[in-house]
């Protein structure tokens, strides 16, 4: 599935018209659905809605945020269970838990 851009909460799409438009202003911008770019849009929402963009700035900042925790988290955590491994095998135990 492609990505789509969060973008889109500010847009309207108007595919009679191949036009989106924003929800702010009502302005209008052409787009064509071939080429699926949201430059434009972008530009649009940080010169004239500087507001909606820095929200949306933050949110994107502090989602990379959130992914880049939950990564290193599972790095820890294959590195727990390979040392639980190891401790495992040389010891002969036969129990191995499953993290849930």
């Amino acid at each position: 599935m492609p990505k789509v851009s969060d973008v889109w909460k500010y847009f309207i799409k108007i595919p009679l018209e191949k036009k989106v438009q924003c929800k702010e202003c009502r302005k209008k911008y052409a787009y064509n659905t071939e080429v699926c770019s949201t430059n434009s849009l972008l530009r649009h929402l940080r010169l004239k809605h500087r507001d909606k963009y820095n929200t949306r700035k933050n949110n994107d900042e502090q989602q990379q945020t959130n992914q880049d925790q939950g990564k290193s988290e599972s790095k820890d955590e294959v590195a727990i269970t390979k040392v639980n491994l190891k401790i495992n095998f040389r010891h002969i135990f036969t129990i191995i838990g499953e993290k849930n």
